[in-house]
């Protein structure tokens, strides 16, 4: 099977590559946010660790735990927007927007509306070239 991954597609696109760059984006998008889960679960279970260890010790400093709390949620947003502009690029890499009026075709609702109809849902241009819906009519 072809990799699609930073490749630019000629459109109108042949179903059966539409649907491969589909199965191929859902495929690393399923790797990375596994990556981004383990990554934020060890660091919850690592701080959980060292709140256990701060909630003994009595010579602590008591602007610590506040800080601790910052830090945490600075680090979490961080790592989600990481993990977001990760998925954008990722998506852009594979090609699925819309030639005409550039929306993206990796949701869900979107991608099965392109696959079963072979045109894009939002401005109605053809993204299939050998569709059976649209060869019937013509």
């Amino acid at each position: 099977m072809q990799n699609y991954r930073n490749t630019k597609a000629n459109w109108p696109i042949t179903l059966k590559e539409l649907i491969a760059r589909r199965n191929q984006l859902t495929k690393g998008s399923l790797r990375q946010g596994i990556g981004f889960l383990i990554i934020i679960l060890s660091y919850m279970i690592t701080l959980a660790a060292l709140g256990g260890q701060m909630e003994h010790n009595n010579n602590m400093p008591i602007w610590l735990p506040t800080a601790g709390i910052v830090l945490y949620i600075v680090i979490i947003l961080g790592i989600i927007l990481l993990h977001r502009n990760r998925n954008k690029k990722k998506f852009r890499s594979y090609d699925l927007i819309c030639s005409s009026c550039s929306i993206r075709l990796e949701m869900v609702r979107t991608m099965s509306t392109v696959v079963a109809t072979g045109r894009c849902p939002n401005c109605g241009a053809q993204l299939v070239s050998d569709h059976p819906t649209l060869t019937s009519q013509q």
